[in-house]
């Protein structure tokens, strides 16, 4: 699975440093749905 992929530019702006959690919204959405879409393709590629 090549696509989708994340790249994450300025990330320390987008991660809380204390608890290593992503506080960007954008950032969140999209990873979120980077994941979902691998989720996907295991699916797939299971059956």
């Amino acid at each position: 699975m090549n696509k989708p992929e994340f790249m994450g530019g300025v990330i320390q702006n987008k991660v809380d440093p204390q608890t290593g959690e992503v506080v960007d919204q954008g950032t969140l959405d999209h990873l979120t749905g980077q994941l979902t879409a691998f989720g996907e393709f295991i699916q797939r590629v299971k059956a």
